[in-house]
Parts: C-alpha cells; structure tokens; sequence
C-alpha cells in the first residue's frame, strides 16, 4: 500500500496492489465533507463511491482482491471534487481519442 495527500489537504489517494480493504482516517482531508472513489488503474474507470464526514476512520472495500487487482482509493474534499481520475459522461464529447 502507498498514500499520499495534497499538502492543502484537497484530497489524498491510496494505492492498493492486491485490492484489499483499507482503514483511513478521513479527517486528513480538508473540508467538512470528502467524497470517495475507486479508480480502477487497469481500465482508468472510476466509480464515486459517496460522501463522507471527516470524524474518526473509515473502512473502504474494493471491487476486487487479489494479484492482479490493484486500485486506488481517491478522497476529494467536498464539494470541491477537483481531482477526478477520469473524464465524466457529460465531457465524453470534448475527450481525446484513444
């Protein structure tokens, strides 16, 4: 596992190589609220997973365990949500090829 966080506190992401629950303390993000989401590094999909309060630790679960299911764990603070590992629906039209 590998972490790391912006040195303003607007979000912090947690690298999981084999897909295992992760204990955070979400108070490490700034704001009264941090919204959650996995990215999937295999395919660059990226799931909002909810939002959150800022008291205490909290347990996240991926989709998935074991070799070969890495994820990482992406917390934005709310409402910003500035950080987003991939392009939403609606922007689907102004993305690059692949």
């Amino acid at each position: 596992m590998r972490a790391t966080r912006a040195a303003d506190g607007r979000y912090s992401m947690v690298y999981l190589p084999t897909g295992r629950a992760v204990t955070v303390a979400t108070g490490k993000v700034s704001g009264a609220e941090s919204v959650a989401s996995w990215f999937n590094p295999r395919d660059g999909s990226s799931t909002v997973i909810g939002r959150y309060d800022k008291k205490g630790q909290r347990e996240f679960i991926p989709g998935a365990s074991g070799d070969g299911s890495d994820w990482v764990l992406v917390l934005d603070s709310a409402p910003e949500n500035q950080l987003r590992p991939t392009i939403d629906a609606a922007d689907s039209e102004k993305a690059p090829p692949r």
